[in-house]
């Protein structure tokens, strides 16, 4: 097969992007004998902007073209303003910014498939690329379609539009597709496939052997539950003294992370590292002794999963994605969302038993053991046959 895949998160050569479980999925699924291209396009750069913006600058010096692990991607520009303005019409912009050599590339060899990774814009560009080239295209939903967009009027149309047209919807978890499901109307062709990890011990960062190191990683907005997560760990500072939380990544709520646990008197207890590279963070999760994210809106967490990878014991939020794997109190722990009280509960637990910590970290990594990117890959290559065959056939 022939598999074109469009993703505005895909990792490049200039800039972090979050999409590096995007680029997993592909190299296994060239790894396993199948052709792809990616496209890639980022937003076109006004004037001035890129001596404002380090993001930006990025956005201005993107080459055309790359080669990523043997992948070649594509970055093309389209109109996207800044603060999400007019989102509901960067579909467009964003599918005239590729659609010329796409063409090309499709005439010199013709794709067989098109897999969007995403919301707005992917997956409209998608279903406009699909129509025009005459490719079925797919959708797989990480969170952002159902979970920030429902509410956002004319933003959703095109994406409600996209998932009710597209071939086959995959969702990374089964929250995910309740949602499809709920805010969509559409109840076929619906596949869950949880996100993947790749095998093997990480080299460990480093850390304080002496202290029990709690570690958070994600990007610090509201939902992930930092603040929850430092108000509870003041609590944790008053009747545990060998204890340290690492914050790893950034984000719009860094500094005021920063300023509230200056405020709570723990800054000599917690570590703010800023943004980090994945290759980094596999390095914080082999020298930590707990993970948590205590996050809401959650289509999965594949932090959880390298967290669990690395036999560490995780804390996850009751009723999001992460449940289509962890079991609380058996192969990890999960608390209530916006609870301090349940994170202070359950990692006391954790805290205070090391032969707990143990068990669950051993019990959460054969649960995780199955997902590997390799399998992951081959679970999403039957969903594309089934959907060519169901193209073939004329269904």
């Amino acid at each position: 097969m022939r598999i074109l895949v469009l993703s505005s998160l895909y990792p490049n050569s200039k800039i972090y992007m979050s999409g590096i479980f995007v680029h997993e999925q592909v190299k296994q699924i060239k790894n396993l004998g199948h052709s792809i291209t990616v496209f890639a396009p980022v937003p076109y750069t006004f004037g001035l902007l890129r001596f404002f913006s380090k993001k930006y600058k990025a956005f201005a010096d993107m080459p055309c073209h790359e080669i990523i692990d043997g992948v070649d991607i594509y970055h093309s520009k389209y109109l996207a303003l800044p603060r999400g303005y007019l989102k509901a019409y960067w579909g467009y912009s964003y599918f005239k910014s590729m659609v010329s050599k796409i063409e090309k590339l499709h005439r010199e060899n013709p794709f067989d498939l098109i897999h969007a990774h995403g919301s707005a814009p992917d997956d409209f560009g998608a279903c406009l690329l699909s129509k025009k080239i005459g490719v079925p295209y797919v959708l797989t939903i990480h969170g952002d379609s159902v979970y920030h967009l429902v509410n956002k009027g004319g933003r959703f149309k095109n994406s409600k539009k996209s998932i009710q047209n597209a071939e086959a919807v995959i969702g990374v978890s089964s929250k995910v597709l309740d949602r499809v499901k709920k805010y969509t109307g559409r109840q076929d062709s619906l596949y869950k496939v949880l996100n993947g990890f790749i095998p093997g011990e990480t080299k460990s960062a480093g850390a304080d052997k002496n202290k029990i190191n709690i570690l958070f990683a994600a990007t610090i907005i509201e939902r992930k539950g930092c603040r929850f997560l430092i108000e509870a760990f003041k609590v944790l500072t008053d009747k545990y003294k060998n204890i340290n939380l690492t914050i790893a990544g950034g984000g719009i709520l860094l500094d005021e992370m920063k300023q509230l646990a200056l405020r709570l008197n723990i800054s000599d207890y917690v570590e703010f590292t800023g943004v980090v590279a994945h290759e980094d963070m596999m390095k914080y999760m082999a020298a930590c002794d707990i993970f948590i994210m205590p996050s809401w809106d959650e289509a999965f967490g594949v932090v959880y999963l390298e967290a669990m990878s690395q036999k560490k014991p995780v804390v996850g939020t009751e009723g999001e994605g992460i449940t289509d794997l962890v079991i609380d109190g058996e192969n990890g722990f999960l608390v209530k969302p916006k609870d301090v009280k349940s994170i202070v509960e359950k990692l006391s637990l954790l805290v205070k038993d090391g032969n707990l910590r143990k068990e669950i970290g051993e019990k959460g990594y054969e649960s995780a053991c199955e997902l590997t990117w390799e399998n992951n890959a081959k679970k999403m290559i039957k969903i594309y046959q089934d959907v060519l065959k169901h193209s073939t056939d004329g269904g």
